[in-house]
């Protein structure tokens, strides 16, 4: 992603520890999660980063969206929502 591309371009990070023997249903939830998050106006990508052996359990997500406006708009929907309500692992 070029900030000449994309000037407004923003990014979250969501850092979340998963309990052992729930890695596998969390990285599932959340690659509905990112496939739902691809549907919505101003969605520039997004990636799951895996724990590292220093960090088990230990994953991040970055979501990218090329403004505020739109970051907003995914962070508020319905669909987030329920995609949250089922990724409590």
């Amino acid at each position: 992603m070029s900030s000449s591309t994309h000037p407004s371009a923003v990014t979250v990070l969501v850092t979340r520890r998963i309990k052992p023997a729930q890695e596998v249903h969390f990285e599932h939830l959340m690659g509905n999660m990112m496939a739902a998050a691809k549907e919505f106006q101003g969605h520039l990508g997004s990636q799951l980063i895996k724990p590292s052996d220093e960090e088990p359990g230990l994953y991040h997500v970055v979501f990218a969206f090329d403004s505020d406006e739109h970051l907003q708009h995914w962070q508020a929907s319905p669909t987030r929502a329920l995609e949250i309500g089922r990724a409590h692992v």
